[in-house]
């Protein structure tokens, strides 16, 4: 079971890799993909598009959640440093696969991509849930994120397509808020039984979702910027979106790897720093469509305003006195912070051209990775060296320095 799952794991990375080499038949394929995808969208149900990809982008988050209480269950015997490698395989992935993936989902077919996901992420869940061997599960650790980047690069970029450009905030609160979900449920599926049965529910989980993705709009969209690069005029903006990803999820990353270990020695239990980050999590899901929605009416400086508020919140984990005051602030500095990435995603939808679409939807997804994985290992160093109060503060210079570029540059916008 093992090697056939690794051979069509292979294969999946393998069609990814030959669609990009053969570029020179771009031509050809952009024309015929966008004519499907033309023919497609005409009699597609909006709602349909999006139950799916909330479907899918739900499931992914829980295979993600459902890692953390089971992989160190699952490798009990292998040190910290490996643990926190084999957990990374899943961002190591996405990260090398960005582009290929991105290439695929612009000029071949945005519902291949989120298929291939779903199908390469059960196979692997299936993987983990059979393998009793350290180096399989490290290979099916990284087939997950592959198939977990594909599922967010196609899916988002299908959705924003479809979806009217005035209600792009609304259309990202419910991606955010399923996404939230999994979050949370994740989790407590790890925690069902024997560490291999998550697994075994997320193969079958994904496996429904490919079901369900067969009903997407495939092809590409026409454009009339088809085969132009992004205009110079939206680069800046660009950039700037795509800085506030990376410092959201450099302190997301900083707090979630860090502020546990914190908390434990200020005397609180597993079971109630677990409590404290559902409830975030929650709270974090709840905002998500009210923030959609005022992006949709104010624009994307409303993201400013998580930014600021992140900035503030996150060093009174470390600096208020008491317990409670500091498990109070991480939550309310994990629910502020949820202002920040519905607008900026639905405002990178909004600035690019659909022909662009797909590979900055990847482009997210590759900060979101770089700087959850530097917010983690960069923030373990600047603990040692410093303390957590000053990698916090740190943290929330960052924050400041975001926001301003925020509102010096997206103002027109």
């Amino acid at each position: 079971m093992e090697y056939v799952i690794i051979i069509l794991g292979l294969l999946f990375l393998a069609f990814i890799i030959l669609l990009w080499k053969y570029a020179e038949l771009k031509g050809k394929i952009e024309q015929r993909a966008r004519q499907i995808f033309e023919a497609n969208r005409e009699g597609c149900c909006v709602g349909r598009v999006l139950f799916i990809v909330c479907t899918s982008v739900f499931v992914e988050a829980m295979g993600y959640g459902a890692a953390v209480p089971t992989l160190p269950l699952l490798a009990p015997h292998i040190s910290p440093s490996v643990l926190g490698l084999l957990f990374s395989m899943y961002a190591l992935a996405a990260i090398v696969l960005f582009f290929p993936i991105s290439w695929v989902c612009d000029h071949v077919d945005r519902r291949i991509v989120v298929m291939l996901g779903l199908a390469c992420f059960s196979l692997a869940s299936l993987g983990v849930a059979t393998t009793s061997s350290l180096w399989m599960l490290f290979l099916f650790r990284a087939l997950q994120g592959a198939g977990g980047i594909s599922v967010w690069t196609g899916g988002l970029a299908l959705v924003l397509d479809v979806m009217a450009q005035r209600r792009a905030g609304r259309t990202m609160g419910y991606i955010s808020a399923a996404v939230g979900g999994g979050t949370i449920v994740g989790p407590g599926l790890g925690a069902l039984g024997s560490p291999h049965l998550p697994f075994m529910l997320l193969a079958v989980l994904g496996a429904v979702a490919l079901v369900m993705s067969t009903g997407l709009p495939g092809g590409v969209p026409r454009a009339a910027a088809a085969s132009t690069p992004l205009k110079l005029a939206h680069e800046v903006p660009v950039l700037v979106l795509l800085s506030g990803v990376l410092a959201l999820t450099l302190v997301v990353g900083m707090v979630e790897a860090h502020a546990p270990s914190y908390l434990y020695a200020f005397g609180a239990s597993v079971h109630v720093v677990g409590g404290m980050f559902v409830v975030m999590m929650a709270l974090y899901t709840l905002i998500q469509l009210p923030v959609g929605a005022a992006f949709d009416r104010a624009g994307v400086l409303i993201a400013v305003v998580g930014l600021l508020g992140g900035a503030v919140l996150a060093p009174l984990i470390v600096l208020l006195p008491t317990l409670t005051a500091k498990m109070v602030a991480l939550v309310l500095t994990g629910t502020v912070l949820g202002v920040v990435f519905t607008p900026t995603i639905a405002a990178l939808g909004q600035l690019v051209p659909s022909s662009h679409r797909g590979m900055v939807m990847g482009l997210g997804n590759l900060c979101w990775n770089v700087g959850y994985f530097a917010g983690s290992a960069g923030g373990g160093l600047l603990i040692e060296h410093i303390s957590l109060a000053g990698a916090l503060l740190v943290a929330s210079l960052v924050l400041v320095l975001t926001a301003l570029l925020y509102a010096i540059t997206l103002k027109a916008y």
